[in-house]
């Protein structure tokens, strides 16, 4: 799901479901340590700054085994009676995504948008990873923004319809809350206390994991 960036609130892209999920998802940390060297010392001193935020990315697959509806004959299973060749079918609808207009939604999370007063960033994203409980807080939502979204087109029905392709995903997570927000005060920095404390570190402690945030239901107040 995508938030305006100017107030938090308002919905700019519609929440999707991935097609599949990822083979694997990358969670990093940048660490705000940095060495200062003392002449003659046997080891340098450690000095911290700042941390730089956390990085989620993951490679999704986009596959199609049918050309899209239209682009098909009667004799080729399109006509009455040929459900189970039918694409748009609830039975092979799953196998069969449009990819190019998944493409452009999650390129979506990549532009600004214009209008008479200027410029609005790109969009926050929502990112929910049912069961994973990525958020600091136990929730299986983050903030962040999208950083990269990279193509690669693999395979192409002889008309040129995309049959196979692989979105490389980047996000950054992002700790500013917008003035729409519920408790809107500008950065809510994450903190050990928040793992530790209240978050799922206390909840495994208590052998009761706090309850994943349901599919269709991402945390819009809690970054």
């Amino acid at each position: 799901m995508g938030l305006d960036p100017r107030d938090g609130t308002t919905i700019v892209l519609p929440e999707k479901t991935l097609q599949w999920w990822p083979e694997s998802l990358s969670d990093t940390i940048a660490l705000g340590w940095t060495e200062k060297q003392i002449p003659g010392g046997s080891h340098s001193l450690q000095q911290w700054g700042g941390n730089g935020g956390r990085t989620i990315s993951f490679e999704i697959p986009l596959t199609r085994n049918m050309r899209l509806k239209e682009n098909l004959t009667a004799a080729q299973g399109a006509g009455p009676g040929s459900a189970l060749l039918n694409p748009d079918d609830t039975r092979n609808r799953p196998f069969n995504t449009n990819i190019p207009a998944a493409i452009a939604y999650l390129r979506a999370f990549c532009y600004p948008e214009y209008d008479d007063s200027g410029a609005t960033a790109p969009p926050i994203c929502l990112l929910d990873v049912p069961g994973h409980k990525l958020n600091e807080n136990g929730s299986d939502t983050i903030w962040c923004v999208m950083t990269g979204c990279d193509v690669t087109y693999k395979h192409s029905f002889d008309d040129g319809e995309p049959r196979l392709a692989s979105v490389a995903l980047t996000f950054m997570q992002i700790v500013q809350k917008p003035k729409g927000t519920s408790n809107a005060a500008g950065v809510l920095y994450k903190q050990r206390s928040d793992l530790y404390k209240g978050g799922i570190f206390n909840a495994a402690r208590r052998g009761d994991w706090l309850t994943a945030r349901e599919r269709n239901n991402p945390d819009k107040n809690n970054p």
